[in-house]
C-alpha cells in the first residue's frame, strides 16, 4: 500500500530500470544477498563459489536461529526473554517506607510530588493498565502487525518520493506513521474478549482502562513518531520542518484517545481472542476512517495556519499543535469514559461474541447480478475508494504542499481561484467519503442483523445485553 500510494514517484524509475539500471544501483546490488546469484554467474568461478557459499551460510544461520527460537518458546515453554518479576508489598501511600520513596525519612521533601516524578500524576490503576498494554503490543501478533504496517507505510510514503528527487515529504514520515498507528488501533477492544469484565467490576476501572490504554499508546508511539520525524529532518535539511513537527503533537493526542473511543463504539469481536489469526482482524473501514479523521481534525488548525495564516504566526505553530493535541486527548478520553461507563455491559457482550455475522462477499470479477442485489454495498465501496482522490491529490497536495501536476486541476490556476478549487475538491471528497460511510453502514447484512455486532444493536439503542 505504501508503494501504491507513491506510484507517481516509482513509475519514472520503472522505465529507467527497464532500459538500463543506473551505475549506483548496480554497485549497491553487489552488497545485497538477493543479487549474489546474478553476480556469481557473471563473476569468476572462484568468486561465484564464495558468494553462493556465503549465501547458503546465511540461510543456514537463519534456519538454526529460527529452530532454536521455536524450541525455546514451544517445547521449553518459556518466553523469548525472561521477565523479572518483583513482588511489592501492598501498602497505603501514606505508609510507604522512606526507602521506597527514594529519600530518607529525615528529608522533608520526600513526600513531595517532585521526588516521585511522573508517577505522582498518573494513578496506580492507570499505570497498571498501561503496564499491561505496552507488552501486549510487543507480544500480540495482530498488534505487532498493525504497528509494523503503520511504520513501514509512513516511511514509504515519505521516502519513496526521493526516487524522483522530492524531499518535501521526508519530515512528514513521523506524522504519517503516527496517523497510521491510530487508524490501526481503531478495533483493539475486539481482541480482548470477555476480559473487559475486569474494569467493569473494579471501582473506577472504566476510567483507568481508558486512560491506561491511551497512556500506553502514547508511550509506545511517541518515540517512533519523533524518531522518524527527526530522521526526515536530518535527511532533508533544506525542507522547512515546522509544519510537520507542529502537527506531530496534535496527531499524538488524537491518536492516543480517539481510537479508544472508536474501538468501544464499534466492537468487532474475534472468534478466539487467545489464538488470533490474520482472518480475525477486528478493524473495519468505518472505524479506520473515523480514527483517521480524528487525527486530521486535530491537525487542521496547524495546517490551516500553514496554508492561509500570515508569516508572523509561524512561531506559534508548535503551541497551536500542542493545544490541539491536548484538546483531542481530553475530548477522546471524555467520549471513551462516557461510552464504557454507560454502555459497559453492551461493550462486554459484543466483545464476548464468539462469532460474527458473515461478511459481505465481494466478487473478484464484474458480476451484474451481484451489483443488482448489493447496490448499496457497491456504491459505498466506490465512494470510499474514489473519495480520497479529491481530498489528497486534488486538494491537500496543491494547497498544503504546493505540488502541481498535469492532472491536478488547482495546479493550473493562480491566487484565489487556486485556493477555491482546492477547497472545493476537499469538500467534494469529504462529502463522497461521508456518503460512502452512511451507505456502508446501511448495507444489508448477509446473515441478518446481529444484536450486538451490527448497527441495529451496535451497542445498543439503550438496551443492556447480558454477557452470557
Amino acid at each position: 500500500m505504501g508503494v501504491a500510494g507513491s506510484l507517481w514517484a516509482v513509475f519514472p524509475w520503472v522505465s529507467v530500470l527497464l532500459v538500463a539500471a543506473p551505475e549506483e544501483v548496480v554497485r549497491a546490488m553487489a552488497y545485497v544477498p538477493s543479487g549474489w546469484p546474478v553476480a556469481a554467474v557473471t563473476e569468476s568461478a572462484g568468486q561465484g563459489v564464495r558468494m553462493m557459499a556465503t549465501l547458503v551460510g546465511i540461510v543456514l544461520l537463519c534456519a538454526a536461529a529460527y529452530l532454536m527460537l521455536v524450541r525455546r518458546v514451544i517445547a521449553a515453554g518459556v518466553p523469548f526473554r525472561p521477565r523479572r518479576t518483583t513482588v511489592l508489598p501492598l501498602v497505603r501511600r501514606g505508609d510507604e517506607p522512606a526507602a521506597r520513596r527514594g529519600t530518607t525519612a529525615a528529608s522533608p521533601a520526600g513526600d513531595g510530588r517532585a521526588q516521585r516524578g511522573w508517577r505522582a500524576w498518573v494513578p496506580a490503576a492507570t499505570r497498571a493498565v498501561a503496564g499491561r498494554e505496552v507488552p501486549a503490543w510487543m507480544r500480540h501478533p495482530l498488534r505487532l502487525q498493525y504497528l509494523a504496517f503503520a511504520v513501514v507505510y509512513g516511511a514509504l510514503l515519505a521516502g519513496l518520493p526521493l526516487l524522483s528527487d522530492v524531499h518535501l515529504l521526508l519530515p512528514w514520515a513521523g506524522p504519517l506513521a503516527v496517523l497510521g498507528v491510530a487508524a490501526m488501533s481503531a478495533g483493539l477492544v475486539g481482541l480482548d474478549g470477555t476480559a473487559l469484565w475486569l474494569p467493569l467490576t473494579t471501582p473506577g476501572g472504566e476510567r483507568a482502562e481508558v486512560r491506561g490504554r491511551a497512556v500506553a499508546w502514547l508511550a509506545l508511539v511517541t518515540p517512533i513518531g519523533v524518531l522518524l520525524a527527526v530522521a526526515g529532518v536530518l535527511l532533508a535539511p533544506d525542507v522547512d520542518p515546522l509544519a510537520a513537527l507542529s502537527t506531530l503533537p496534535a496527531l499524538l493526542g488524537a491518536g492516543a484517545s480517539v481510537p479508544v473511543w472508536v474501538s468501544l463504539l464499534r466492537v468487532r469481536p474475534v472468534a478466539d481472542p487467545r489464538h488470533p489469526t490474520a482472518a480475525d482482524n477486528p478493524t473495519d473501514i468505518v472505524s479506520v476512517l473515523v480514527a483517521t479523521a480524528g487525527g486530521l481534525i486535530a491537525a487542521a488548525p496547524v495546517l490551516a495556519l500553514v496554508v492561509w495564516g500570515p508569516p508572523e504566526v509561524a512561531p506559534l505553530l508548535p503551541l497551536v499543535g500542542l493545544l490541539s493535541g491536548a484538546a483531542a486527548w481530553w475530548g477522546g478520553l471524555w467520549l471513551a469514559d462516557e461510552r464504557l461507563a454507560r454502555r459497559g455491559l453492551d461493550v462486554l457482550a459484543a466483545a464476548g461474541q464468539r462469532s460474527r455475522p458473515p461478511e459481505t462477499v465481494l466478487p473478484l470479477t464484474w458480476d451484474v447480478l451481484w451489483f443488482r442485489e448489493n447496490k448499496l454495498t457497491a456504491w459505498a465501496l466506490g465512494l470510499l475508494t474514489v473519495g480520497w482522490i479529491p481530498v489528497i491529490p486534488q486538494g491537500v497536495m496543491p494547497l498544503a504542499f504546493g505540488i502541481d501536476g498535469g492532472w491536478i486541476v488547482a495546479g493550473h490556476l493562480e491566487g484565489g481561484a487556486r485556493t477555491a478549487v482546492g477547497l472545493a475538491m476537499v469538500s467534494l471528497g469529504v462529502a463522497m467519503l461521508l456518503t460512502g460511510l452512511v451507505l456502508w453502514d446501511r448495507r444489508p447484512q448477509p446473515g441478518g442483523p446481529c444484536p450486538t455486532c451490527s448497527r441495529g444493536g451496535e451497542l445498543g439503542h439503550g438496551r443492556a445485553v447480558s454477557p452470557q
